[in-house]
């Protein structure tokens, strides 16, 4: 396997930042969480900065870029991630998401903007063209559970579990996917897919493979400067200028064979081709016993107090919404 894009990091860090290296071993599949998975910023933590932009949203104090879309990258095969859905908001689509079983949907906290009415929110599974809709299914959300650690500031946590009000008919174009178990080894190539692109949105759905980076490394003065948690998973774009940025928030970042969700896209630098600031994807692997937990028993299951929403709600909590971009109507 190639490993030219992560030796190409290090080589900027020279001399300075000891504390680098792997920090994870390799990676299988939970197939608890779904039937047959199949398939292949700039932000601020602790000191929030004007110049991230979260991947789905326009910047906030902490500015990640979060409506990120695929610049680089290729058009999908149709139908070959059953599991990809769109989270749409009056019929234009805002994030992806990944489909974990018939009635949940994991994707990123900041994709529900602040004044969200879910009852204008839908979640459309079984797509491959935007504006191709024949055969595929739409549905209205219940409720959804913000992970209650998520913090709009510093990006932590940034997880989104929709609850949809109906069960999804399993086909070929319409497939849960697993969840990994372990952590994706530094070096690993995965993927990540979205309808973004340069210049708005996409017709058809893109995909791109990346390899993900010591995340120690991604933390280093010169990246991201002490700004990353544990729980999340910094990555880069394989070829030269590919990377996600605005409208691929919430979609899942897929690694292993059979693939399976390793994390979820959250934020990415203003320019997310800048080699110093990778895109950065909220780990899933690191908050698996939340969300088995919560597909079990629903935002109830929730130890701390849920920032719940269910359909008709006219608000979120501050915490439970990143600030929309123009990607939100």
């Amino acid at each position: 396997m190639e490993r030219s894009a992560v030796l190409g990091l290090l080589l900027l860090l020279a001399l300075p930042n000891p504390g680098l290296g792997e920090h994870c071993s390799g990676a299988g599949v939970d197939d608890g969480a779904s039937v047959a998975p199949q398939g292949a910023a700039e932000r601020g933590g602790s000191h929030p900065r004007s110049s991230a932009v979260a991947v789905g949203w326009a910047a906030p104090p902490l500015a990640a870029q979060s409506h990120l879309r695929i610049i680089g990258g290729h058009e999908a095969k149709p139908h070959s991630r059953p599991y990809m859905v769109s989270v749409q908001s009056k019929g234009v689509h805002t994030c992806g998401g990944a489909l974990l079983n018939p009635r949940w949907v994991l994707t990123a906290a900041h994709c529900i903007p602040e004044s969200a009415d879910v009852s204008r929110m839908m979640v459309v599974v079984g797509l491959h063209r935007l504006q191709e809709r024949r055969n595929a299914q739409s549905f209205a959300i219940r409720s959804a559970c913000p992970h209650p650690g998520y913090d709009s500031q510093t990006m932590e946590d940034d997880l989104l579990l929709l609850q949809l009000e109906g069960k999804v008919k399993r086909s070929k174009r319409q497939r849960p996917i697993a969840l990994l178990r372990r952590e994706p080894a530094v070096g690993t190539v995965c993927s990540l897919a979205g309808w973004g692109g340069r210049r708005g949105l996409k017709a058809a759905l893109q995909e791109l493979e990346v390899a993900v980076l010591d995340t120690r490394m991604c933390n280093n003065s010169r990246f991201w400067n002490g700004d990353l948690t544990p729980s999340m998973i910094c990555f880069e774009g394989r070829g030269r200028g590919e990377a996600p940025t605005s409208g691929d928030s919430g979609s899942p970042l897929v690694c292993g064979r059979p693939a399976a969700v390793a994390g979820v896209m959250s934020f990415s630098s203003r320019n997310p081709t800048d080699p110093l600031k990778p895109p950065v994807a909220t780990s899933a692997v690191k908050h698996h016993a939340w969300i088995r937990r919560t597909l079990r028993r629903g935002c109830a299951a929730q130890t701390e107090q849920p920032q719940l929403f269910t359909q008709g709600s006219p608000q979120l909590s501050d915490k439970a919404a990143g600030t929309p971009t123009s990607s939100q109507p």
